[in-house]
């Protein structure tokens, strides 16, 4: 057939214009926020130790990791084909964001939600997703990674095409590696809601699929482990066995977290309440399907999930896109029990999720919040391609230095005396993009430095981080460890850093120079 042929109808592919609207603005706007500022310790979080897989490190067994591998491995990918740069970290976490805004708008479109209501909430609804990171982030993977895997079965059981639930078991594992909680939380309200379900149904070849998609995702797991030499024991203690002791360690926690960021979700919680009213108090329920009861189910118990994630962790706020998620539930809602003066009720709940996405868009996208920036200046901001051409284009800012230069200055020194060491260097550090820009090769005995990463010495886990220390010394043969604390936070982390390490080293086999406030040399002479 000729070219000039065929002839392509317009009323055909109309329909996919709003999906690539959404999907263009999702991924540019994500890409913006993550170039705004620098909060080292989770603006980095996933940069070298990406970068290191590439070069034959691995997560575990190189060095200490207690969650993300999911990210690292998948950003380890992006940097292959893309290069290691810092456009290749946001075209993961601004492709990802495409991708969630894209199934929500399909799922808002299936409800029979008019276009203009559906691509006005999905906007707001991407606005308030991955932008608040802007970067890739644990938190935010381990989330959304779990709603799509409830919203691939709401779609299994809404269209009776159950071969589609055998990919859930193989999302959720991997929003478990992303990051333990939240993830485990909506698995347990997942499996209530698939048994019940589908027991009420008596239809039981569902199971086999979810069986066969958890052994699939086993066998993976075990041909991964294999392939990239972890033992089985290392992956236990470091992912899974020494978070849940952390979570021990945190039970003093929950009356102050209560305390203090309870009503933080106040507006969560009245559209809840609304939904739950609507359709209980009210009986409306009557008037749906089993399958969109699910639905109802699965976003109420999702929401609650995450706020229950939220409240037990001390990490920023980002969960205000359950705001748009349940505003689109309740317009359904609305529209299906079809009262007097839903129209104006409807359009009153679109006006509110805009301003909504307004408030917390000015407080976390643009003041970037959730990395601690919101008094900093970003308009004074500079080019960390001044660090390195690969930073491009990032804009350099942190919360330690008032002249963003100035913390440039120190980076670009111990950058360079790194390149003129003829030592092999272990670098502690949360600027984990050094491995990434220096010339010469630097290794890392934990992914990043804060409080919860290395065990502490009352933790029953201090003893393999120790030995997982003492070896990694050995097998690298590493003659300098260089710790590198340019940031207040950093020098305020509650570990007295030099203790840590000694402890972990034989007697008498090193000693400390101090040749700058933020670097501490630490030289191993046996």
């Amino acid at each position: 057939m000729k070219l000039n042929q065929i002839k392509i109808n317009f009323k055909d592919i109309k329909f996919l214009i709003p999906y690539g609207i959404i999907a263009v603005i999702a991924f540019i706007f994500n890409f913006w926020t993550g170039t705004r500022g620098v909060f080292p310790i989770d603006t980095f979080l996933h940069y070298d130790s990406a970068y290191k897989i590439l070069t034959g490190e691995k997560p575990i067994r190189d060095f200490w990791i207690i969650h993300g591998i999911t990210l690292d491995y998948i950003q380890s990918l992006f940097f292959l084909l893309f290069g290691v740069n810092w456009i290749s970290y946001l075209i993961h976490s601004s492709l990802f964001n495409s991708v969630i805004a894209l199934i929500f708008f399909k799922l808002l479109r299936s409800l029979n939600l008019h276009l203009y209501y559906s691509l006005t909430i999905c906007l707001c609804f991407a606005t308030l997703t991955y932008p608040i990171s802007g970067v890739p982030f644990i938190d935010h993977h381990s989330s959304f990674l779990s709603l799509i895997s409830l919203l691939i079965f709401y779609f299994a059981i809404s269209n009776k095409n159950y071969q589609s639930i055998i990919f859930i078991p193989i999302l959720f594992g991997l929003a478990f590696l992303s990051k333990p909680v939240p993830a485990s939380y909506i698995v347990i309200m997942f499996i209530a809601i698939f048994f019940i379900y589908f027991f009420s149904e008596k239809k039981f070849k569902p199971f086999l699929y979810l069986f066969l998609g958890g052994i699939s995702f086993l066998i993976f797991l075990a041909i991964f482990l294999n392939t990239q030499d972890i033992s089985l024991k290392s992956f236990i203690n470091q992912l899974i066995l020494y978070p849940l002791s952390i979570g021990g360690q945190r039970t003093g926690f929950i009356s102050e977290a209560l305390d203090n960021r309870f009503f933080n979700y106040k507006f969560v919680y009245l559209l809840i309440v609304y939904i739950i009213f609507m359709n209980i108090v009210k009986k409306n329920y009557l008037k749906f399907t089993k399958e969109k009861i699910v639905l109802f189910f699965l976003v109420i118990f999702f929401s609650f999930c995450m706020i229950i994630h939220q409240i037990l962790t001390k990490n920023q706020n980002f969960i205000f896109f359950l705001i748009p998620l349940n505003i689109g539930l309740i317009i359904y809602l609305n529209n299906k029990i079809n009262f007097k003066g839903n129209r104006i009720i409807n359009f009153l709940f679109l006006i509110i999720c805009i301003i909504l996405t307004f408030k917390y868009n000015e407080r976390f996208n643009y003041e970037r919040k959730f990395h601690d920036l919101q008094s900093v200046k970003l308009e004074n901001a500079v080019e960390a391609s001044s660090i390195d051409d690969s930073l491009y284009p990032l804009k350099w800012i942190t919360t330690n230095y008032k002249d963003p230069y100035e913390e440039i200055k120190i980076i670009k020194k111990l950058i360079e005396d790194i390149d003129k060491s003829e030592k092999n260097i272990l670098l502690i550090s949360n600027y984990n993009f050094i491995d990434s820009v220096t010339k010469k090769k630097i290794f890392s005995v934990v992914k990043n430095f804060d409080p919860v990463s290395i065990p502490r010495e009352e933790n029953k886990f201090y003893e393999n981080f120790k030995i997982h220390f003492i070896e990694l010394v050995a097998r690298k043969k590493i003659q300098e460890i260089l710790i590198f604390l340019p940031s207040v936070n950093d020098s305020k982390s509650g570990i007295d850093i030099k203790k840590v390490v000694s402890e972990f080293l034989i007697k008498d086999c090193f000693n400390y120079e101090e040749p700058q406030l933020s670097l501490i040399k630490i030289k191993l002479k046996c």
